[in-house]
């Protein structure tokens, strides 16, 4: 029903803001505590810092009277009409794919959106790790099952859905950790060359390969994954969309 609602940010509760329009009418949205401080943030200490590890909390008050967009999702139940709010379209959808997950209603779906970026959920799904889902506030470990379960069987779904997150994300991860580099990766052929020697498919290969060991593939398995499904004419998305298809 609504795709997004741009407003002023003019009140702010626990898991709730009211976003009033340019015509006047003001929206009850329910977000995620984690995505109102990852907003927050950006105010707080500008876009690129936005994910810096020392600011740890930051204080959701200064939402108040800024412009923002947010997409929605429209719960409709017996005793309410409810709007779940996101900071953008992924979130959104992967909101309403675990929803066709039984037992999984609307608050609980939104706990694990805010709690788990989409590639800590492709990894958990891929490894069949629980561990993560049972993180999140009211989920136990039977329901956990349940999700990673009905998400694998929705994968390439959940893939479509999350895409573009999943690589941004994948890669962040892979520079954080300082994953290995070409010269100790036994690479094929000529592709272990310093940095400023690499050609596109080389520095593609690597960036897989890296993001796949993200992942917690090893590396044998990472690069027979890469054997059979690598093709330099693609996007580094689209590689590693084949390379988990593969499995």
């Amino acid at each position: 029903m609504y795709a997004y609602i741009r407003g002023t940010i003019t009140e702010l509760y626990t898991d709730e803001l009211v976003l009033e329009t340019n015509t006047g009418v003001a929206y009850s949205l329910l977000i995620g505590p984690k995505a109102l401080s990852k907003l927050a943030k950006k105010y707080q200490v500008g876009e690129e810092a936005e994910e810096a590890k020392e600011v740890k909390e930051a204080d959701v008050t200064c939402l108040i009277g800024q412009q923002e967009r947010f997409y929605t999702s429209f719960i409709v139940r017996e005793d309410a009409q409810l709007l779940y709010a996101f900071l953008n379209r992924q979130d959104k959808l992967l909101f309403e794919l675990l929803l066709t997950v039984p037992r999984i209603g609307a608050k609980l779906a939104q706990a694990i959106v805010d709690s788990l970026s989409p590639a800590e959920l492709i990894a958990a799904v891929l490894q069949e790790n629980t561990i993560p889902l049972v993180a999140v506030k009211g989920l136990g470990k039977k329901v956990a099952e349940r999700v990673l379960l009905e998400l694998k069987g929705k994968f390439s779904k959940l893939q479509l859905l999350v895409g573009a997150d999943l690589t941004a994300e994948i890669a962040k991860q892979a520079k954080a950790k300082d994953t290995e580099t070409a010269s100790n990766l036994d690479l094929p052929g000529n592709l272990a060359l310093r940095a400023k020697d690499k050609k596109p498919e080389q520095q593609m290969y690597e960036d897989l390969l890296s993001a796949l060991m993200v992942l917690n593939f090893s590396l044998h398995e990472s690069k027979q994954m890469l054997k059979l499904t690598f093709d330099p004419s693609l996007t580094v998305e689209e590689n590693l969309k084949l390379a988990l298809q593969s499995r």
